[in-house]
């Protein structure tokens, strides 16, 4: 009980205190570092048409999330309306910008399991899915990247990348496999088979339903996983895919409107792995939504594989930033008091 009160409260100390800390001491030293007239200034440079194309992505990008999780709950025959969809995406966005664990996901199925009355097994394990196949996405790109701006390291750092690759390749094939999955259903299941015990019939008459045990949790997961073919997997990776060039895109658009001498189609690749290095670095959860950590991440490889200048490097992160993490957010937490006021009204009435 101590051991998992205190990490528990470690939990809550970091998502409190030390994340908030982290996420304003790096935003503080960035902007000290390159100057604010010089971040500012380069920041009123982008060409108003490039910074509303990027805007028009943001609303695509969300367009597509909202397609790929509203296939995914189709497949579970959860039923519900494409704009309560993206309105659960806008909480999760809410969610994932308030906190440093990026609890987005938990919010979204669980307000998901109110809303239609399933399990929240299936709705959280449509919401993992949902970022298994994003972190997927992720991942190709940034191996994809890789070569073009690690390629000065040394021997031993292209190993430990090469190391990297197969554990990444080994977790989606252990993900994705049908027969693996199976494999790990059909193990678990006779891993469960309780043993059998006579029960006085005080016990059998105050027992009750069990709640559900962390192995039913993990069966039920890869259970719904079979009912995804490898045709459902292409379509949602796909759909991933297109998310992740279009972030790539429009950190080019915006890298392109601050400088005139740049062309789009010479840093699209680099900029497209530049991003999602710096999505998979912001995980770490030590700051809310990642904020400071991937600005930091994109500055330093912007940078380093561009030759381009840091004040424009980090003016490109931090717009990306508003763009895609904090107005998303402001609607999320726009929909949930929308919805707060809407249950007060009704129990009112």
């Amino acid at each position: 009980m101590n051991n998992g009160s205190n990490k528990t409260s470690k939990i809550k100390l970091i998502q409190k205190i030390i994340a908030p800390i982290i996420t304003v001491g790096l935003l503080t030293f960035l902007i000290w570092k390159f100057e604010p007239r010089k971040i500012a200034g380069s920041m009123s440079q982008v060409n108003l048409w490039y910074l509303l194309g990027s805007f028009g992505i943001v609303v695509l990008i969300f367009l597509l999330k909202t397609l790929r999780w509203h296939y995914i709950l189709k497949r579970l025959d959860v039923k519900i309306k494409w704009y309560k969809t993206l309105w659960l995406i806008f909480i999760g966005m809410f969610g994932a910008a308030i906190t440093p664990s990026k609890v987005g996901d938990v919010i979204k199925a669980h307000y998901l399991s109110k809303w239609t009355g399933r399990s929240e097994t299936d709705t959280f394990f449509s919401a993992v899915l949902d970022r298994l196949t994003d972190l997927a996405a992720v991942a190709v790109y940034s191996l994809i990247a890789i070569p073009f701006f690690f390629d000065p390291l040394d021997n031993v750092v292209k190993w430990a990348v090469f190391g990297g690759i197969l554990i990444i390749a080994a977790l989606i094939i252990l993900m994705f496999n049908d027969k693996i999955v199976k494999l790990i259903v059909t193990t678990l299941a006779k891993m469960k088979k309780p043993k059998k015990k006579q029960k006085s019939v005080k016990e059998s008459e105050g027992e009750q339903s069990p709640k559900p045990s962390t192995n039913r949790v993990i069966d039920e997961y890869y259970a719904n996983l079979v009912f995804f073919s490898k045709t459902n997997y292409i379509i949602i990776f796909s759909i991933s895919f297109v998310i992740w060039l279009l972030l790539g895109f429009q950190a080019s658009l915006l890298l392109v409107g601050m400088s005139s001498t740049i062309k789009i189609e010479s840093v699209l690749l680099v900029m497209t792995g530049v991003v999602a290095v710096a999505a998979v670095v912001a995980l770490i959860p030590i700051s809310i939504s990642g904020i400071g950590i991937r600005d930091a991440t994109i500055e330093l490889l912007a940078v380093f594989s561009l030759g381009i200048l840091p004040e424009v490097a980090i003016s490109v992160s931090f717009i990306q930033t508003i763009l895609n993490v904090f107005i998303p957010a402001l609607i999320g937490g726009g929909v949930l008091l929308f919805l707060r006021r809407k249950r007060r009204r009704a129990k009112n009435s």
